[in-house]
């Protein structure tokens, strides 16, 4: 299972440059791989600990490194 899903994304990497939303080479969104994974994105919202949205977030998306989401499918 973890071949085949291996495989799917590396597949869908070799899109990433025609459909990443202008990330850079080598990331891609969580939402893309596995839109089941439910994302909390505290530091969009005051709902943290410093309570208050965090200056820089623009939205409320996980974004990965390859190597990361490799990592995370092991």
């Amino acid at each position: 299972m973890k071949l085949i899903l291996t495989s799917l994304i590396l597949i869908f990497m070799s899109f990433l440059p025609i459909y990443a939303k202008s990330l850079p080479k080598g990331f891609v969104y969580l939402k893309d791989i596995d839109p089941t994974i439910i994302q909390s994105m505290r530091y969009y919202s005051d709902k943290n600990f410093v309570g208050k949205k965090v200056e820089g977030y623009k939205a409320p998306e996980a974004i990965l490194t390859i190597e990361a989401l490799l990592r995370l499918l092991k």
